[in-house]
């Protein structure tokens, strides 16, 4: 025959130190959120955000649709509008970009009338300030990829 056993002796669970126990119940409740935010927040501005964004992107679409109509031969006409479109955009972009990208931008404009003109050496200036457009955004953190003619 087997004894009988004791029956097993449940401890009671360890208070809590004293500092916890005069924490109020909205601090314990509020103070794991706010941790949280704080996390979010140095997450978002830990990752670089361009004020030039949508004017570098807006320069981009239009200088690489130029590029393509060029490339693709698609006639004097829609290379026109291709070209007359980059102006408009370089203009718009100028108008919302801030820094070395407006900078740029202003050079692109104001070459703009000798390229629209068909002036070689302002049609070639007018690429590379478009060129420099494309290192500031970079550098501004929008980077851009400018197709070749």
């Amino acid at each position: 025959m087997t004894e009988p056993s004791e029956p097993p002796v449940e401890t009671p669970p360890a208070p809590a130190p004293s500092w916890l126990k005069a924490v109020p119940l909205w601090l314990k409740v509020l103070a794991p959120l706010v941790v949280v935010a704080l996390v979010v927040t140095i997450v978002v501005l830990a990752i670089p955000h361009s004020k030039n964004a949508q004017a570098c992107s807006d320069f981009e679409k239009a200088y690489n649709a130029l590029a393509i109509s060029v490339k693709d031969k698609m006639g004097a006409e829609l290379v026109g509008a291709a070209r007359d479109s980059l102006v408009s955009a370089a203009v718009e972009a100028h108008d919302e970009a801030s820094g070395a990208v407006k900078s740029d931008l202003s050079d692109v404009v104001t070459l703009s009338d000798g390229f629209v003109g068909g002036d070689s050496d302002a049609g070639v200036a007018f690429l590379l300030a478009a060129q420099n457009v494309a290192h500031s955004c970079a550098a501004d953190g929008a980077s851009i990829t400018l197709n070749d003619f």
